[in-house]
């Protein structure tokens, strides 16, 4: 009769069921995060630039025409220019014209506010669908890496094949990888038909054979690895073999090299990735060779999270604004660094409309991102406010939570 693995009998059934939901909502969601705050960020420096692109164009406007046979007065159209640059960028934070005394430089400022917000619209659309094709590529670049396993089986038989054909095992030259064939999430991993079908549906192209030999030959040198070869293996034993090649997997100069070119936020994809890889082996082993944990990466709900959460960001509100300006004191809003500025602004968004998330969860979230991507006082300064703003939105009822969200409440 086989012993029972630590993993088998140690966690609650029922336990186990939420805390893995919990755990893969989290790592869906902090990559999500992630993505949504680089395109805020991106969103923003181009807001910046097409500023400066429309006060050129106002320059240009009132330019000297070289081209006429009237004199021109270089000062007067430099007055105008200037007056019509500072009329629009008084005016289109408001969306609407602060009019001056001159019919001339209302009409051009009026223009480019016009201008300027179907720009900005565009911008908003672009960026989110170049951020819907990174995730798309996430998951390619996930299904094609979770496919090694399945090519490793293929080597391991041609290298039997071989070394049987040249009949040397009992001289002790082979050492037979008969219990990695047998190793149980090897076996899951290869004959998942959700796996097969989701390659086949998104198109995912095999994993480059010169790279799994790369990384199989690493696994070869591997003391874990080779320890297996020669024993019966138990599940947890199993399972932490199969981790320790995910590792030496994303170890590889070859995989990193792969996802580089695919990826131009290449190194948060290769944690997210790696992070994708180890979930799924947090699965129970029938789960991962019946269940369809392939077909996407991203639940709906990850998606309507991403979406929302997009939008909330980049769209102008006052409200939040108000909020983190309240919180300054003696700071104007536009003295913070943008990348802090949009941390929190995603966090109060997030308490604020997205029921589902605790409160806690949020701001530690929030105060982990700016300790990766901004500067090293931002950790204080984000978990000072969100700290702050939690307690006085909460007890002002306008925090409303539900579900998983009522978790740190209780």
């Amino acid at each position: 009769m086989r012993n029972k693995s630590k993993r088998e009998f140690s966690i609650n059934p029922n336990f186990r069921q939420i805390y893995l939901a919990t755990f893969f909502i989290m790592l869906s969601r902090r990559f999500l995060r992630i993505k949504v705050m680089q395109s805020a960020y991106a969103y923003e420096i181009a807001k910046q630039a097409q500023l400066t692109l429309i006060a050129g164009e106002i320059e240009q406007y009132f330019a000297p025409d070289l081209n006429s046979m009237i004199p021109q007065d270089k000062e007067f159209l430099s007055s105008q220019a200037n007056s019509a640059k500072k009329l629009f960028l008084d005016s289109y934070k408001n969306k609407s014209l602060v009019r001056s005394e001159n019919d001339e430089v209302d009409t051009v400022a009026s223009k480019k506010i016009k201008e300027y917000y179907q720009a900005e619209e565009s911008l908003k659309i672009d960026i989110k669908k170049r951020l819907s094709a990174d995730l798309f590529s996430i998951n390619k670049s996930f299904l094609s890496l979770i496919s090694i396993p399945a090519q490793f089986l293929e080597r391991i038989k041609l290298r039997e094949e071989k070394e049987n054909s040249m009949k040397v095992s009992s001289l002790g030259f082979t050492s037979s990888e008969y219990n990695i064939q047998n190793n149980r999430y090897f076996k899951a991993l290869s004959q998942s038909p959700s796996l097969k079908t989701a390659v086949l549906s998104y198109k995912v192209p095999l994993p480059d054979p010169l790279l799994v030999k790369k990384i199989y030959l690493s696994c070869l040198e591997n003391e874990t690895y080779k320890e297996a070869l020669h024993k019966e293996t138990s599940p947890e034993e199993d399972l932490q073999l199969m981790k320790k090649i995910v590792k030496i997997i994303f170890k590889s100069e070859f995989v990193e090299t792969e996802i580089k070119e695919k990826n131009l936020n290449y190194q948060e994809n290769l944690e997210i990735l790696k992070g994708l890889c180890l979930r799924v082996l947090k699965q129970e082993l029938e789960d991962i060779s019946d269940k369809d944990l392939f077909s996407t990466v991203l639940k709906d709900e990850d998606e309507d999270f991403w979406k929302q959460l997009y939008h909330e960001t980049l769209d102008e509100d006052k409200k939040v604004d108000s909020l983190m300006t309240e919180k300054l004191k003696h700071w104007d809003l536009e003295r913070v660094t943008l990348t802090d500025r949009i941390i929190v602004k995603m966090a109060i968004q997030e308490m604020l409309h997205h029921p589902s998330v605790p409160v806690k969860v949020t701001i530690n979230e929030y105060i982990e991102l700016s300790k990766k991507y901004s500067t090293p006082k931002s950790k204080q300064f984000v978990n000072g406010i969100l700290d702050s703003l939690s307690k006085e939105l909460s007890k002002s009822g306008e925090i409303k939570k539900s579900g998983r969200g009522l978790i740190d409440n209780k």
